[in-house]
């Protein structure tokens, strides 16, 4: 069976309507007291993300912090979760990666028998949620202090590689150069 495969310029289409999500996600979580709920985007600034759930987490009514992005926010999002981590030993991690689906709507600009379009696409959504208590779930689960076993063994072999490099600079025959005559008149 062969398939057609036909290239139509995109300049003959106008967007109908902007981009519709089609699922919507984690909505009933959001009304609870004990969460702190942490949209991240692309242009956030971290320290500006991380300066106010700094303050607000010592409260004893706040048991759980979520920090959501999507598309291009994803590293922003774990680049917050691993930096309060760091600074809260204690709390446990649970990962949840969705994706998010949007619909543009394309219409033809002439009515040059050509079709509406209907694209559909899906978006990468990570939420990472930091909580006091252990949860439920054991999907996407890490447990508290498991990360410092990975950085210890990372600040281990850059310990051994600076000794490594130390010890050939040592060791290492020096260079002489020859002493050039100068052309000066006695």
């Amino acid at each position: 069976m062969k398939h057609a495969f036909f290239i139509i310029s995109m300049e003959h289409y106008m967007k109908s309507s902007e981009d519709v999500p089609i699922t919507f996600l984690w909505d009933k979580d959001q009304s609870s007291d004990h969460c702190l709920f942490i949209i991240v985007k692309g242009g956030s600034k971290i320290r500006n993300l991380l300066n106010p759930v700094s303050s607000k987490f010592p409260n004893q009514r706040l048991r759980k912090i979520c920090f959501t992005g999507q598309g291009n926010a994803i590293s922003k999002v774990i680049s917050c979760a691993e930096i309060f981590k760091r600074q809260h030993k204690e709390l446990h991690q649970v990962n949840e990666l969705v994706y998010r689906q949007y619909q543009d709507l394309w219409s033809p600009r002439e009515n040059a028998g050509l079709e509406s379009l209907k694209v559909t696409k899906n978006i990468p959504v990570l939420r990472i949620s930091l909580l006091k208590d252990k949860p439920s779930q054991s999907l996407g689960y890490q447990p508290p202090g498991e990360f410092e076993l990975v950085w210890s063994q990372d600040a281990k072999k850059d310990a051994e590689k600076e000794k490594i490099k130390k010890h050939k600079e040592f060791y290492r025959k020096p260079t002489y150069s020859k002493k050039k005559k100068c052309n000066q008149p006695h």
